[in-house]
């Protein structure tokens, strides 16, 4: 399973005293307080832990886009700087990447041929 994650942090402030009106949600999120960088993470299904993450370029921190599994055994995923990355999956390591701008942050589709093949 592969998913953009962020590692991020804030400060919470209380800012009702009641807990009878709060109901434990009273309180204050300050976002944008600071992160760590976004990655793509692989999780192994079966085990629930990391197989592996690949961070995202720049220091900002934000997630990346879409991500596309073939049956090619590739990963393609966007970054926050335009980048259309393809990944193998087994390792994260990068086999090919090119700028082509502003991705969007929809899923990419896959294509099939005639006979099935995906590519």
């Amino acid at each position: 399973m592969y998913v953009p994650t962020e590692e991020t942090y804030a400060m919470y402030y209380l800012t009702e005293t009641d807990p009878r009106g709060a109901m434990g949600l009273g309180g204050k999120d300050e976002v944008g307080v600071g992160s760590l960088g976004g990655f793509i993470t692989a999780i192994d299904y079966k085990t629930g832990k990391v197989a592996w993450r690949h961070r995202y370029p720049g220091t900002g921190g934000g997630l990346g886009n879409g991500m596309l599994t073939t049956a090619g055994k590739l990963l393609f995923a966007g970054d926050l700087s335009g980048n259309l990355v393809a990944y193998d999956p087994a390792n994260g390591k990068i086999l090919w990447h090119t700028r082509i701008g502003q991705i969007s942050n929809a899923p990419r589709l896959t294509c099939w041929t005639v006979t099935s093949t995906s590519w």
